[in-house]
């Protein structure tokens, strides 16, 4: 992987533009680089605070704390529909405790990145996930936290 290179706030902010044809882009960057990183160099341009930077990515602000038993309510309401009860999938979505969307894989990131924008059939054959408008970072944050302990009681690491 070629690293991107400080050559201007343009340059820089256009390499993390989220929109579809970069969301690739992105998971992988994430899986590479530390968030507190990847929210640095989107917020480096001159009027774009740390505070918009982790917005634009639909991220919580810095000192949130995640929690898995908001994060058990949330997926509920949210996610359980297509993703099922427990994160083993449905006939409308793809298992979440599945070695396909452990960390190295799909970053915490990726969750963020999915609820914003949406995300392309890519792993499955269940079609596109559309955005999730409706779910705010920090809930987003949660749910993920609550995967993630999903995963780790199912040997997923």
């Amino acid at each position: 992987m070629t690293p991107v290179r400080n050559r201007c706030c343009r340059t820089r902010m256009a390499a993390f533009t989220i929109k579809r044809s970069s969301f690739k882009v992105l998971i992988k960057l994430t899986g590479f680089f530390p968030l507190s990183a990847l929210v640095a160099m989107t917020a480096g341009c001159g009027d774009i605070d740390p505070a918009e930077g982790r917005a634009r990515l639909h991220l919580p602000p810095e000192n949130y704390v995640a929690d898995v038993t908001r994060g058990f309510a949330e997926y509920q309401a949210f996610c359980s529909t297509c993703h099922g009860p427990v994160g083993r999938g449905s006939r409308q979505g793809p298992p979440l405790v599945d070695k396909t969307y452990e960390p190295s894989h799909h970053p915490d990131m990726s969750f963020h990145l999915a609820v914003k924008n949406g995300v392309r059939q890519h792993h499955w054959n269940f079609g596109d996930m559309p955005a999730r408008t409706n779910v705010n970072p920090e809930a987003t944050a949660d749910i993920a936290a609550y995967i993630r302990e999903l995963q780790v009681r199912a040997g997923i690491n």
